[in-house]
């Protein structure tokens, strides 16, 4: 079973009008895995589906056809429904602690620094 940690969640002003997306992120929640991996997920808003968590994406073109890829990836159904629920019993707590507006561990920032097998890489901390 994997650690995690709850680092930093955020709302956003949503307008689903917006014409230049098709969906807007209403809040984002930042979460540390195995105390090595910084997953940012957002809670996705669509005009015409309920909102959902998912890590930050990309659109790329394939052949002519627009598809998302995510920035991450857990490795199995069951780890990615682990984190879910982490992040959704985390929400649920900051918001009753604290207006659901954010939150920020008392861990931020962090100091993040390359691997010392990286080849050469900076002891310098990883801005975020």
């Amino acid at each position: 079973m994997n650690n995690y940690e709850f680092l930093e969640y955020k709302t956003y002003t949503v307008d689903l009008n917006d014409p230049k997306t098709n969906f807007n992120p209403q809040a984002s929640a930042m979460v540390r895995i195995d105390r090595k991996y910084v997953v940012i997920y957002f809670l996705k808003t669509f005009k015409d589906k309920p909102p959902f968590w998912a890590p930050i994406s990309a659109s790329v073109r394939v052949n002519g056809e627009s598809k998302y890829l995510d920035g991450f990836m857990a490795d199995s159904r069951s780890e990615e429904k682990a984190i879910l629920e982490f992040i959704k019993e985390n929400v649920r707590r900051v918001s009753a602690n604290n207006s659901g507006l954010s939150y920020v561990s008392p861990e931020l920032p962090l100091n993040i620094s390359p691997s010392a097998t990286s080849g050469g890489a900076s002891d310098e901390p990883i801005p975020f």
